[in-house]
């Protein structure tokens, strides 16, 4: 009998090696057919999965709106009706609540189709309402009537908050269709991946039996295979596995990048990445370092692991952040180690990575990881590049929130003496007269004063020596007035020359002791021109102080103004305290006198 054919069935010599080559690659293609779509699967229902959480927490939110709404109604109306200030404190609780909820509910919908209408008329109708109830809430309080008042009788605020009601309940509803149809698209995403893995699986099965068959019929090729299902079958299940720890990773990441975008400031993100970085980087020990631009210096925000890592460092310690990109210690040691990881750290340096941190072409920090070594070069490279890119995440979320500070300050700071501007003052003085107020009605606390500090002869100053060294002189005379507050205190510059003080749980006398102490402090500046030494700069002081001279930032301005004009016009070089309030407000001093 003769020999079959390697390859060929015994018996079937029209069977060819070609034929059983042709037929093993077609199979081994619709597997990989079947891993793309499930990979395909897997990322459509994540996606679907990211959607219907986003729409589920956007309804979430316009349920807490339309509550914060009906409790500053409540709030709004039982003031109204008992005159309590608890009522009052629940209606500003939930004016304070309604911003954040507002921010979160644009951000999640933002970029979904037909939803910025719906949203607009909530914006407008929420904003309606809450003029209404605030226009309600300052007649009451600024009538001057004791006890309880009537509600007003036209209904705007109930016409304001049934308006946002409407408005809700129209975005609601547009949420709902939306998140029906988020639903069908999830179930459609699970039944898809129901469907790639059973094909997968059956294609799988097919493999097999095929290769059992040509073992029965082909024994000579049963061990190659027999290799050759396990190897396809190890890669197939390596793919899902890499696959699943990529999920894994993106969804870690995702969710740690909204972390992020959600703080308000440096300690809220340094308190999230504390919590998350090293699991998501898989390091057993590790540190995180921080820049200081003010110092160009690193210092350290928190640790985990091993001890012993610097608690600052300069920029030029660090290999990684000389050369700004990723550094592995040498496992010999010596002189090729950084510089912050020698003291203390002797043995066992091979394993740390140093990995700068920065964004918009600045340095934000650094980390430094004590990672194990993979011996397969893709699970290293797939490692590599996960590290990679949650570093560039982390790293351009410190530096949105530091873009998002150093606007803030821009914000509220006057550029040329670094003080608050005004209205950053009104504000200020607004909330700590409202918190006196609480303290009176408690019987605590001594209440505030504002003192305004107006620069004697300013413009002959300007005149005889340039606006330079005019600036210069307001910047010393800041300079005083920031070492002569405490943290509670605010020192703004209001105009010109003239600068204010609000000094908090302060009495009168009090009060007038540190405006002489900040005129003397002022007085003997040793301030030098273009020309020379200027000589004694003076100021002028007006204090006023609150209940006394007024419970409002408009009556305690009004009092500190006429007490200025008195020092302006007894001499300068002066601290006068105004008396009791006018009835009328008093003119401003002329610009001759005043400067």
């Amino acid at each position: 009998m003769p020999a079959a054919e390697p390859g060929s069935l015994p018996g079937d010599r029209a069977t060819s090696p070609v034929g059983w080559g042709v037929l093993t690659v077609l199979v081994a293609a619709l597997i990989l057919a079947a891993a793309a779509l499930t990979s395909h699967g897997l990322a459509r229902l994540v996606d679907a999965n990211q959607a219907l959480s986003r729409a589920r927490e956007s309804a979430v939110e316009l349920s807490a709106l339309t509550r914060r709404m009906l409790d500053a109604e409540l709030g709004r109306r039982g003031f109204l009706l008992t005159g309590q200030p608890l009522h009052l404190q629940r209606y500003e609780h939930a004016v304070r609540e309604l911003a954040p909820l507002r921010a979160a509910l644009a951000l999640g919908l933002q970029g979904v189709p037909g939803a910025a209408p719906l949203l607009g008329e909530v914006e407008r109708a929420v904003d309606a309402a809450l003029r209404s109830i605030e226009g309600s809430l300052r007649l009451r309080t600024g009538g001057g009537a004791a006890g309880p008042q009537p509600q007003p009788a036209d209904g705007t605020a109930e016409a304001g908050i049934d308006a946002v009601r409407v408005a809700v309940a129209a975005l609601e509803a547009a949420e709902l269709r939306r998140l029906q149809g988020l639903r069908a698209d999830h179930a459609a995403a699970v039944r898809i991946n129901y469907l790639t893995f059973g094909l997968s699986v059956g294609l799988n099965l097919l493999l097999l039996a095929v290769l059992v068959w040509r073992l029965q019929v082909a024994a000579r090729y049963a061990r190659e295979a027999r290799l050759a299902l396990a190897q396809r079958n190890d890669r197939l299940a390596d793919a899902l596995a890499a696959m699943a720890a990529r999920n894994d990773q993106a969804g870690a990441l995702s969710e740690l990048g909204r972390q992020l975008q959600s703080c308000n400031d440096g300690p809220q993100a340094i308190e999230v990445l504390w919590q998350r970085l090293p699991g998501l980087m898989q390091a057993a020990s590790g540190a995180m370092y921080l820049h200081l631009p003010t110092h160009n210096q690193l210092r350290l925000a928190f640790d985990w692991g091993r001890a012993g890592f610097a608690p600052a460092l300069e920029p030029q310690d660090c290999w990684a952040l000389r050369r700004s990109q990723p550094f592995r210690q040498p496992i010999d040691g010596g002189s090729g180690v950084c510089a912050h990881l020698k003291a203390g750290q002797a043995d066992g340096l091979g394993g740390l990575h140093c990995l700068p941190l920065s964004a918009h072409g600045e340095p934000m920090g650094l980390l430094v990881l004590d990672l194990p070594t993979l011996v397969d070069a893709e699970a290293e490279a797939e490692a590599e590049r996960a590290r990679v890119q949650a570093t560039e995440q982390v790293a351009l979320a410190l530096g949105n929130l530091r873009l998002r500070e150093s606007l803030r300050q821009q914000s509220i700071r006057d550029p040329l003496t670094n003080l608050y501007n005004r209205r950053f003052l009104e504000e200020s003085v607004q909330r700590e007269l409202a918190r006196g107020r609480r303290q009176a009605a408690a019987a605590c606390g001594t209440g505030v004063a504002l003192l305004m500090v107006d620069v004697d002869h300013f413009k002959r100053i300007n005149d005889q020596h340039g606006h330079d060294v005019g600036d210069e002189v307001l910047r010393q005379i800041a300079a005083v007035l920031q070492q002569c507050t405490r943290g509670s205190d605010v020192a703004a510059r209001f105009g010109g020359e003239e600068f204010m003080l609000v000094l908090v749980d302060i009495t009168p006398e009090q009060a007038l002791a540190r405006a002489e102490q900040l005129r003397l402090r002022i007085q003997t500046l040793p301030l030098h021109g273009g020309n020379g030494a200027l000589g004694g700069v003076t100021v002028s002081i007006g204090a006023a102080h609150a209940p006394a001279d007024g419970d409002s930032f408009e009556a305690l301005l009004r009092a500190a103004d006429r007490a200025l004009y008195e020092a302006k016009h007894g001499g300068r070089n002066r601290v006068v305290r105004a008396s009791a309030p006018a009835v009328a407000a008093t003119p401003r001093a002329g610009p001759a006198l005043r400067r």
